[in-house]
């Protein structure tokens, strides 16, 4: 079987990469797709990922775990979040704006890793001190579904 041609946007990454081996069990998963755009392999790095999404007030922030494609608990923090009303959401709801960063590893030059995300906590997910001192990637969140591409790969499109 010939190999599927490169994805030509991050859009079309999203879309092809198989994240259905991501998903933990019966938890709500989502996977977030680490890409380097460099001309370097990167061993390790800061992956940053900034969203914003209601939630239901008697809920609010929730902690979250990482997991690569081998299941394994990531390193992860969440370096920001707040909550904020608006009257634009319904009553119960407020929009919950978060930054986590997780170390992301053996991401490919010109290439993405991609891992799940799920709510709570796992004692493992503590996070090493030197987040400072690790190169940064870019992460995009899609669902979890089956693709032609695998869960880690390159290709000089992305």
């Amino acid at each position: 079987m010939p190999d599927p041609p490169p994805p030509d946007t991050i859009a079309d990454l999203l879309r092809r990469v198989d994240t259905s081996g991501l998903q933990q069990g019966d938890a709500p998963t989502v996977a977030l797709i680490v890409v380097n755009r460099g001309e370097r392999d990167v061993p390790e790095a800061v992956a940053d990922f900034h969203a914003r999404f209601p939630v239901r007030a008697p809920v609010g922030a929730q902690p979250v775990t990482i997991w690569d494609a081998d299941g394994n608990v990531v390193p992860s923090r969440l370096a920001s979040q707040t909550l904020t009303a608006d009257p634009a959401l319904p009553p119960d709801r407020l929009w919950w704006t978060l930054h986590l960063q997780f170390v992301a590893r053996a991401v490919p030059a010109r290439g993405w890793r991609a891992y799940a995300a799920t709510y709570g906590r796992h004692p493992d997910s503590d996070a090493p001190a030197c987040w400072e001192k690790r190169a940064a990637l870019a992460v995009y969140e899609t669902d979890i579904h089956e693709g032609d591409l695998p869960v880690a790969g390159t290709v000089a499109a992305v």
